[in-house]
Parts: C-alpha cells; sequence; structure tokens
C-alpha cells in the first residue's frame, strides 16, 4: 500500500493500552471500595464487639446472646477481607483472645455461684465460711490483687478443716481450687485483649485503604483521559486523512468536469459551426425567389436544422446542470417582452395542424419583474412545443396568474392543451432524464427525453415546483410556479383617455379565445360583445354601431370575407376593422386584397401588447427602438467582420450587406489588426477559433489602443457556454453573438453597439 497508516496505528494501540489500563484500574477500584465498605463496618461493630468482652467479668452478665450475634457478625466481616493481610490477622488474634477470656470469666463466674450456692448441712462454720466467702468474691475477678488471693487461700484451708462428712465440701473445694488458680490467668487474658488496640489498627487501616482508592481512582481517571485522548487524536487524524482524500477527489472530479466542459465546448463549437452555415445559408436563400417546392424543401432543411439545434442546446444545458456550470440570474425584464420573444418563436411552427396556440395573460399582472427571463422563456418554449407537437387538433392555451404567498410573489405558469393525455404510468417516469412517455420503436413523436428534465431541473434551480395532470385522450395540464421578484406596482397598460365608451364587435368560432379577447378588451375600459358565427354578426351589426371590429379569418369552415363585405356597405361601419389568424399577414393581405376596407393584421396567438398597439391611437405612433434600426443610415456605420471560415464570410456578409452597412473582411486577428492601423472601424465582429492569431489574443491587443465604448467588438463563436461567455466579456468583448445566428439577432446585437457608439460620440462633444 503507498499511503501508510503509522498514525493512526499508534493512536489506536495507545487508545487500546489505556483503555485495558483503565479497565484494570476500574477493579481494582471496586475490589478498593468493596475493602473500604468492610473496614468502615468493622469500625462500627468491632467496639461493640470489645465492650460485650470487657463486662463479662460483671456479676450481673449472664447472658451472652448479644455477645455471639456481635462475634459472628465480626467473624463474616473479617471474612469479607482479601488484600488487607495484615489486619485480618490481627483480627483473628484478637477473636482468639477474647474468646479465650469470655470462656474463662464464663467458667469462673459458674465456679463462683456454685460456691455461694452450696449448703453446709448443719455445720455452722461451713455457713460462717460461705458468707465470708460470698463477701469476698464480690469483686475478686474485677482485679486479681495479692489481698484477695490471701483471702481466698485462707478460705480454703478452713474449708479443709470441715470434716468430709458434709454432702458438698469436695465440691466447693475443686471450685475454690480452680477460682485460685485461674483468676490470675484470666486478668493477663483481659490485659492481652486490651493491648491489642484493635480499634487503632482499624482505623489505620480504613486510613490507608480509603487513601488507596484515592489513589486508585485518579489513576483510573488518568487511564480513562488518556485512552479518551488517543482516540481523540485517532479521531482527528482519520478525519484529516478523509479531508485530504475529499480535497484529491474533488480535484479528480473537478478536473474531470473541467475536461468534460472543455470537450462540450469543443464539440459545440465543431457542430455549430456547420450548423451555422447551414441555418445561415438556408435563410438567405429563402430571401431569394423560389418556387413553392424550393421554397417548402427549404423550409423542412430550416426546420429540421433548428431541431437538430434544439438537441444540441439541451444536451449542453443538461451537462452544464449536471456539472454545476449553470446559474440562475437575477435581473430586471419586461414580462410583456418575454411572452412576445415566445411568440415570435412558437410562429414558425407547423401552420398545418388545426391547433390553435392561445395566450391567457391576467390584466393585473406586473410588468416589470425580476428573475432569469432566458431559464422562464426556455422552460415555456419547451412545454408550449410539446403540447403543440402531441396536439393534433383543438388549443393549446398558455395561462399565466400570480398571487401572494406570504413575503412572496409566485407565478402560476400553466400549460393546457386537447391533446393525447398521458396515464399514470407515463406521468410517474415524465421528468426523468432521457425518458419519454413513448418509448417503442414505432413511436411517432421524437425527442431525446431531456426537454421535460432540463425544464424540472431549471425550475428547481429558480425555486419552483413543475407538475402535471392528464388523462389520456383528453388533454394535459403543465404548472408551473415561481417566485419573482416585482420591481414595480405598475400594471402592464394604462387605459388610453380614447378608449372610454368606445364598442368593439369581437367574433371568434373559439369559445375560449374569445373568452380571453374580452378580458383583454374589457381591462381597457372597451365595452365588448362576442359573437361565435356570420350570421350572428351580421345581425348584431344591424342593431348596433361598433367602433372597432375584431374578426378571426377563419370562422369554421368559412373565411370572414362575406362579414368584410357586409360591413364595407354599412353606414354604420367601423372605423378600424382587425383580422386576426394563424395565417402569415402576407398570406391575409392577398386573399383579403379585394375587400374595400382598411384593414389591419394581427397573427395569434394574440398578445395583449401587441393588441394594445394596435388598437391605440397613442401607441400606434411609438415605434421600438428594434424597428427603428433599420431606419438609421447604416452606410455610415463601418463593421470589420473577422472570420476564417468562407461559408461563415458569406452569411456574415449577405446580412451585413443586407442591413445596408460599410464592411470589410479580415480572416485572422492579425489580419484584423494590420487593417485597423490603417482604416477606422466602428464596430468588429470578432470570431474566435482562427488560425494565426485568435479573437481572444486580437482583442487583448485592441484594448490597449481602443476603450470598449470607442470601439465595440462582438464575439462570434460557438462556443456557448456561460463559462466562455464570461471570459470574453471579461478580456474586453462588449457582446457575444452566438453561432448559429439569424438576421434578427444579428440585427439587435449590432444595433446595441450602435447605442453605444452615439452615446459615447455625443459625450464628447463640446
Amino acid at each position: 500500500m503507498k499511503s501508510s497508516f503509522v498514525p493512526e496505528s499508534i493512536a489506536l494501540i495507545t487508545c487500546l493500552f489505556f483503555s485495558l489500563l483503565a479497565v484494570n484500574q476500574s477493579f481494582v477500584s471496586k475490589e478498593l471500595v468493596h475493602e473500604v465498605e468492610v473496614l468502615q463496618s468493622l469500625e462500627t461493630y468491632v467496639p461493640q464487639y470489645q465492650n460485650e468482652v470487657v463486662s463479662t467479668n460483671l456479676t450481673s452478665t449472664l447472658h451472652y446472646d448479644k455477645y455471639a450475634q456481635l462475634q459472628q457478625k465480626v467473624e463474616m466481616l473479617m471474612a469479607l477481607i482479601q488484600s488487607n493481610v495484615s489486619i485480618k490477622q490481627e483480627l483473628q488474634e484478637y477473636l482468639v483472645q477474647s474468646s479465650q477470656y469470655v470462656q474463662l470469666v464464663s467458667m469462673l463466674k459458674t465456679s463462683k455461684r456454685t460456691i455461694v450456692r452450696s449448703n453446709f448441712i448443719g455445720n455452722g462454720q461451713a455457713t460462717e465460711i460461705q458468707l465470708k466467702l460470698t463477701k469476698t468474691f464480690l469483686n475478686f475477678l474485677v482485679e486479681s490483687n495479692p489481698q484477695v488471693l490471701s483471702q481466698l487461700s485462707d478460705l480454703k484451708d478452713k474449708i479443709n478443716q470441715i470434716p468430709e462428712s458434709s454432702a458438698d465440701w469436695y465440691l466447693v473445694e475443686q471450685h475454690l481450687s480452680f477460682i485460685v488458680d485461674n483468676v490470675v490467668k484470666a486478668t493477663q487474658l483481659k490485659r492481652n485483649v486490651t493491648d491489642l488496640k484493635i480499634n487503632e489498627k482499624l482505623s489505620s487501616s480504613f486510613r490507608e485503604q480509603t487513601s488507596l482508592l484515592n489513589r486508585s481512582e485518579l489513576q483510573f481517571l488518568y487511564f480513562s483521559f488518556s485512552a479518551f485522548a488517543a482516540l481523540i487524536g485517532l479521531l482527528i487524524i482519520v478525519l484529516v486523512r478523509q479531508k485530504k482524500q475529499i480535497i484529491i477527489e474533488s480535484e479528480k472530479h473537478q478536473h474531470a468536469a473541467n475536461v468534460k466542459a472543455q470537450f462540450l465546448a469543443n464539440m459545440s463549437h465543431e457542430i455549430r459551426t456547420p450548423m451555422t452555415g447551414i441555418i445561415g445559408l438556408t435563410e438567405l436563400c429563402l430571401a431569394t425567389n423560389l418556387t413553392h417546392t424550393q421554397k417548402d424543401y427549404l423550409e423542412k432543411l430550416h426546420f429540421s436544422a433548428q431541431s437538430l439545434l434544439t438537441i444540441i442546446n439541451d444536451i449542453l444545458d443538461f451537462s452544464k446542470i449536471e456539472s454545476g456550470k449553470l446559474t440562475i440570474e437575477q435581473v430586471s425584464f419586461c414580462h410583456d417582452s418575454l411572452i412576445a420573444n415566445i411568440d415570435a418563436l412558437l410562429s414558425q411552427g407547423d401552420s398545418k395542424k388545426q391547433v390553435e396556440l392561445i395566450f391567457d395573460i391576467s390584466p393585473s399582472l406586473p410588468a416589470n419583474l425580476k428573475g432569469d427571463p432566458v431559464r422562464i422563456s426556455q422552460v415555456l418554449i419547451n412545454l408550449l412545443s410539446n403540447a403543440l407537437k402531441f396536439t393534433e387538433q383543438g388549443h393549446v392555451i398558455l395561462r399565466v396568474r400570480h398571487q401572494q404567498k406570504g413575503d412572496k410573489t409566485w407565478f402560476c405558469y400553466q400549460v393546457i392543451d386537447t391533446g393525447i393525455g398521458l396515464s399514470e404510468e407515463q406521468m410517474s417516469r415524465l421528468f426523468q432524464r432521457f425518458s419519454q412517455a413513448d418509448t417503442s420503436t414505432t413511436r411517432k413523436y421524437g425527442g431525446t427525453g431531456l426537454g421535460l428534465s432540463i425544464s424540472k431541473l431549471l425550475v428547481e434551480l429558480m425555486g419552483g415546483t413543475i407538475s402535471v395532470e392528464s388523462r389520456i385522450s383528453k388533454g394535459s395540464t403543465f404548472s408551473v410556479e415561481l417566485p419573482l421578484i416585482i420591481q414595480s406596482a405598475d400594471e402592464v397598460e394604462k387605459p388610453s383617455s380614447d378608449f372610454g365608451g368606445k364598442r368593439v364587435l369581437c367574433v371568434e368560432d373559439n369559445e375560449t379565445t374569445g373568452s380571453i379577447i374580452k378580458d383583454m378588451l374589457a381591462s381597457w375600459n372597451l365595452h365588448v360583445t362576442v359573437v361565435t358565427s356570420l350570421a350572428e354578426a351580421m345581425t348584431i351589426v344591424n342593431e348596433q354601431a361598433f367602433e372597432i371590429a375584431m374578426v378571426d379569418y377563419q370562422l369554421g369552415k368559412e373565411t370572414c370575407i362575406p362579414l368584410l363585405n357586409y360591413l364595407s356597405k354599412l353606414e354604420a361601419c367601423p372605423s378600424k376593422v382587425i383580422v386576426f389568424s394563424a395565417f402569415d399577414t402576407v398570406f391575409l393581405q392577398k386573399q383579403l386584397h379585394d375587400v374595400p376596407l382598411d384593414l389591419d393584421f394581427i397573427a395569434k396567438p394574440i398578445t395583449r401588447r401587441r393588441l394594445y398597439k394596435l388598437i391605440s391611437t397613442k401607441l400606434q405612433s411609438e415605434v421600438d427602438n428594434k424597428a427603428k434600426l433599420p431606419c438609421r443610415n447604416n452606410s455610415n456605420i463601418r463593421v470589420l467582420l473577422v472570420e476564417d471560415n468562407k461559408i461563415n464570410q458569406t452569411i456574415a456578409s449577405t446580412i451585413l450587406k443586407g442591413f445596408g452597412y460599410y464592411f470589410e473582411i479580415a480572416e485572422n486577428g492579425q489580419q484584423a489588426i494590420d487593417i485597423i492601423s490603417n482604416n477606422s472601424f466602428d464596430i468588429i465582429l470578432m470570431d474566435i477559433q482562427m488560425p494565426i492569431l485568435d479573437g481572444i489574443e486580437a482583442t487583448k491587443i485592441l484594448r490597449n489602443s481602443y476603450s470598449k465604448e470607442a470601439l465595440p467588438i462582438i464575439a462570434l463563436t460557438a462556443n456557448v457556454t456561460e463559462a466562455e461567455v464570461e471570459k470574453y466579456l471579461a478580456i474586453g468583448m462588449n457582446a457575444h453573438l452566438s453561432k448559429p445566428y439569424v438576421k434578427e439577432q444579428m440585427q439587435e446585437v449590432i444595433g446595441s453597439q450602435i447605442t453605444l457608439i452615439e452615446q459615447h460620440r455625443e459625450s464628447k462633444l463640446p
């Protein structure tokens, strides 16, 4: 093994060693506790036993029950002593001496009682001796002294003079002789018992054992603490090693993630470069004179290329989410613009289906919000695209509402369709990665199975939730709830003063669409009447006068042409007639060319913003920044296109020429620097990956001489990862245009930089 575990081994052995010592010391302490408790009990019972022993010689002490109980208790406690052998021997000797003393004193007292109670029948001399003996015996056992012994000897001589014919003389003589012979021995035994000083020895032993117990407990604490310290050390070593391992693994993971990110960036570039040519050249071809068949083929080619680009974007997004590289922005945006962008993107879909796309946006929805509009659009476009794909007839509704929950404002986006629907089993795996509702090889609908998974991940990253309700053959409802910040309390539009009292006729055979249009118009103080057929419309215009008429081009199997012709003949013809349809404006203008009315057109789905602009006199006079760009004298704007790919040069130069810009082409960064040194340009479109000198190094060199305001540089690259874009902006590029791009995107990004140039030049004026 390359890694050494010596520190862990040492710490573990140390921990085990001190743990064993602590366990052993705990047993020692337990024994010492037991010993101390025994000695403490002996200190209580031995003095009581000693008092019983000493009081044995008293004449009044006749029973020895208490003495026997105490002796048994002391002997039991003595047997429990294990380690203190010396005190055990002392106690043993004390018990032997005291037992001998008690036995001898008991025998002496028995002899005394026998002598005192003897009857010397018929002999007056014997009675006198008995009285003297009784008097002498009163205190002879308290302390034997020569005087008492002399008296006992005289009495013995007198007893010997009594005739042997007496019945008790022999017994008295024997007891008296026993007393005289053993009283000194009893006194000595008593002295021996007293001299042993067993109480002092017990106290001393108790103190010693208590001291040992205290030392043992301190040693136990020391060993325990040492074992605990070793264990903590082991844990620290393990944690340090684990942290080091985590850092190593993290570095490996980061390295793998960087390699993966670089691989994705390279793959993105390699795929997007030819895609730029395919989509760009297709759009250029579509702008030329084509036969119907050629246009049909090119439109299908363009749609297929866009579908492929969507798949590529899904894979890149999924990889960025997995690697944690995708971040959610918090920027200010206009909700109307978000809906308008979604409308513009979805309006290029399949127009052959009999599916109506309806936007049901709450009139009270705040206009200015803070969040990530790009990711919100991505989620909604994915859901709406799926709904349109899986719906053959009927409608798809985008419904937007908002409500306050606590301190947050939640926006609820619902995508409702009348499509094929989903089963419970399909819904259970709908948001799983690479999973699709229909996984059979004969499935009708395509897709990677990443779209809904990415949508769910994006919604969760934005702090929201996504859910689905569906029934087979009845359609589905996808609901997305997101917490967004309201930037201001302003509503979408303020009703024009010209709106008050105006009456509007809406002719729409789809009740849902008619209801939504009515709510929009009513929120602007317009009086709305909705009818669903040509017959109803022709009847009501004869009964009421309307200032505005809104007519759907396709009403069931009929068109609105008969109604428009009828309106043109009325005296009270509406001053403004608006035709709305899912067909494009060019088609409508061609079909309604002969109608004798001044018509306005609006495409479905109808958004509040477009409808408001159309019917509001005030807003009709306003032109947004995007529409103003072509009106600018673009020939004064000098653009340097730095691009090495010939196909991309063709696409970009054609778009620039169509906008009227003056431009030159450089094939690498070095050539661009050489051209700029001799010529002045307003904007540079800079490719990143080029031979000789790439776009990054070229930008660094140019920024030494030109500021971002003086010479805007726009990155043209197929690397669309967020890290790459941030790197381009960090080195001094002004903006980023990802490949493949369309002319509208190029127009918008160049227009924003032209505005920056004009502001910079105005600031230089005196």
